[in-house]
């Protein structure tokens, strides 16, 4: 993806990083040309530290930790 959203209009860019952010796993990373940016385009991803370019795929609401967590314990309830 390197360089390749500079050149697209703002709503093309929006939808290249939905498309991404469906495609990329919940643990995916992307990285983009430094001259790029996610921001105000990109709600799946957040940026990682201050490193220009490299973001993180953020989990999508209610799949965390606390969310599974929620769930195993509800699951566990029900048995008693």
């Amino acid at each position: 993806c390197r360089n390749g959203l500079l050149y697209c209009a703002r709503a093309t860019r929006a939808r290249a990083f939905d498309r991404l952010g469906e495609a990329v796993a919940g643990d995916g990373w992307l990285m983009i040309g430094a001259g790029e940016s996610a921001a105000g385009h990109a709600t799946a991803f957040a940026p990682a530290c201050d490193t220009s370019g490299l973001y993180r795929r953020k989990a999508p609401p209610g799949t965390g930790p606390l969310a599974a967590s929620a769930a195993l314990k509800s699951s566990l309830g029900k048995r008693s």
